[in-house]
Parts: structure tokens; sequence; C-alpha cells
């Protein structure tokens, strides 16, 4: 997945959990086009589950704002809510 992502453009460029990506090579399902969302999110969610560098991808994804795909099991709604949520909890 990293090597589609514009470096220059990140904030945290901590690579190093790719290697033990549980989807390492399966980018497809974890960007489906709107058509095949649903079935295609939930095998990548079904992936993110027994991933052991999980939660170091959904930080990834959080640092970087990102606004597609599934990132540490969770969908671009989730990660908004997740992070929104953080927000308030540290309020």
């Amino acid at each position: 997945m990293v090597e589609i992502l514009d470096e220059w453009k990140l904030v945290n460029k901590t690579f190093e959990w790719t290697d033990d990506a549980a989807c390492k090579g399966m980018t497809e399902m974890f960007f489906p086009e709107k058509g095949d969302a649903d079935g295609l999110v939930n095998k990548a969610k079904a992936v993110c589950a027994t991933c052991k560098v999980k939660d170091d991808c959904l930080q990834f994804a959080l640092d970087n704002s990102f606004q597609y795909g599934v990132w540490g099991g969770m969908t671009s709604r989730q990660r908004k809510t997740y992070k929104a949520q953080l927000r308030r909890d540290k309020q």
C-alpha cells in the first residue's frame, strides 16, 4: 500500500510495520469501487482482524487523515468517528 502514497505529503513516515502487514499485496480489496464496496470492505476487515500491525496501520491512517480505504480495520467513516471520539475524550 505504501508504494501508492506520496511520501512527501505524509505526516507519519514510519513504514516498518508494513513488512508484517497481513494485507501485503492485497491493495485492491482495501480500496474498493462503490459497487463492490460492501463485500470487499468486509473481506478487508476480516484480514485486518488477524493482523498483528493493525494498530500501527490505523495510527498511520489517522496521522495522515486518509479519506479512502480500509486502514487498521476501519473505513473512512469509522476513522472519522473514532478520531472525533478521541478529541472529545481529551477534553
